[in-house]
């Protein structure tokens, strides 16, 4: 049996073929690499691990440090301690005067500091002066306190202002008690000195650059 041939002898067309499908295209937006997309300008490299940002506990090179210095530390806790004995001296000179007023008239009489006063005259002025001296023994002390905790964070003119009022604490209780003096004398003194020693004379100088 024999196939039919084409009359005009045409060439016989292959069936279509069906097209395969196009490759899956990424849904990620034109521009943007597999690797990772980076902004123009930011570098792949150079932020700190743990967020890009310096966090507080990380020092910044050439600023103060976080921290004071064990000298400042311990001259801190000496002035809050003479600012305590200052006031407790203070504080208890009144009391016994107030208790015992005519004991202390007593005594200023031996010591002939009556000038011709009557004892009525002689114990008003001596209760005054001792609630005044107790007054300004407060503020001072309350001065030390303040300054000491400047100081501690490194603020330079707080140091010098330590200094002129330690002196006004050296004298008011100089002038006010004997023996008992040594208690603020002492650690006052120390105060003093570890501020200047060189661990603090640098830890100051550092905070004075930064301003």
């Amino acid at each position: 049996m024999t196939t039919p041939q084409d009359p005009e002898h045409r060439p016989q067309q292959e069936p279509y073929a069906t097209p395969a499908p196009p490759p899956p295209q990424s849904e990620q937006p034109a521009g943007y690499q597999s690797t990772g997309y980076q902004p123009a300008g930011y570098p792949s490299t150079g932020y700190p691990a743990g967020g890009g940002y310096p966090t507080p506990e990380r020092d910044v090179p050439g600023a103060a440090p976080r921290t004071a210095p064990k000298q400042v530390r311990i001259s801190f806790w000496l002035w809050l301690a003479t600012a305590a004995l200052i006031t407790v001296l203070a504080v208890a000179a009144l009391l016994i005067m107030l208790a015992n007023p005519q004991a202390v008239v007593d005594i200023a009489k031996q010591n002939g500091g009556s000038q011709g006063l009557t004892d009525e005259q002689l114990r008003t002025g001596l209760v005054a002066f001792q609630v005044f001296f107790t007054v300004a023994a407060v503020v001072v002390a309350g001065l030390l306190v303040f300054f000491a905790v400047k100081a501690r964070a490194g603020r330079p003119w707080a140091r010098t202002w330590l200094n002129v009022t330690g002196i006004v604490a050296l004298l008011l209780s100089m002038f006010g008690f004997t023996l008992l003096s040594l208690l603020v004398v002492v650690p006052l003194v120390a105060a003093v000195f570890l501020l200047y020693t060189p661990a603090s004379k640098e830890y100051f100088e550092a905070a004075k650059r930064l301003g």
